[in-house]
This record gives C-alpha cells, structure tokens and sequence, in this order.
C-alpha cells in the first residue's frame, strides 16, 4: 500500500481494506483492493470509485461461503499528501459507518512516512475519530 500511495503522489491515494474480524475484538488486515481516485480535486480529497467498491462488496458475498479465504470489508485507507497521517475535518464529513475503519497514510514529498488507525465518530461520541493501536505480525 505504500508503494501505491508513493505512485499516487502528489494525489491521494485510496483503496479499501479486506480482512478478518477476530476474537478479541480486534482485526487482521489481509489484502486491499486499490480504486481509483475518483474525487475532482484528487491533491486534497479522497472518493473512492464506486464501481471498485461495488465490485469488492459482490465478491465477498459471492466467496462468504468459505470457497475462498471468507473475507469481510474492514474499512479503507486513503493518504494524506504532505500532511499529516490525522483524519481532516473533510474525513469527519465523510464518516457515515462507525464499524468501518479508517487508516490514513502520510506521505510527504513522495514518501510514504507514518500510518495511522482510526475508528470513525459514533453517537457516544459524534465529533471525532477514536484512534485504533496498529500491531504487525511481521517478524
């Protein structure tokens, strides 16, 4: 994803996140499927292709039943060129699901630096994003 959010500089990058929920609440991060960036000023905004995002969901329903690796959409991730890996004022607007979780990517100058998790706003708490711990299985 890094390397995709590289190329895509200076436009943000965007792709949905596919994964597992698991036992203790947490999530497992297995694959993503990059769209395209589809917003009309792509330099400060994100909108994901809708056709990518149809298309992602129709593939899970049809593999749902264990055919294949019974992934489920955990979320997105979108970049932040040469700003800050902190979700905007613009990623609050856009918030609507808060079971879906956010990553965001800073990438500056053409480098992918720091990524970050967030869980969107709730109605507990409807004016900002939770941030969410990331831990690698990387060895």
């Amino acid at each position: 994803m890094e390397a995709a959010a590289e190329a895509a500089y200076p436009e943000e990058f965007c792709a949905l996140l596919l994964g597992r929920s698991l036992p203790d609440g947490g999530w497992r991060l297995e694959d993503y499927r990059p769209a395209a960036n589809v917003h009309p000023q792509p330099r400060r905004h994100f909108e994901l292709d809708p056709a990518v995002h149809i298309a992602t969901l129709r593939e899970l329903r049809q593999n749902r039943d264990g055919k294949e690796r019974g992934l489920c959409l955990l979320g997105h991730i979108h970049s932040h060129p040469d700003a800050k890996a902190e979700p905007s004022a613009t990623d609050l607007s856009m918030a609507h699901d808060p079971e879906m979780l956010w990553l965001i990517l800073s990438v500056r100058r053409g480098k992918a630096e720091h990524l970050t998790a967030w869980r969107p706003p709730n109605p507990q708490n409807p004016d900002r994003f939770a941030p969410v711990r990331l831990k690698s299985d990387k060895r």
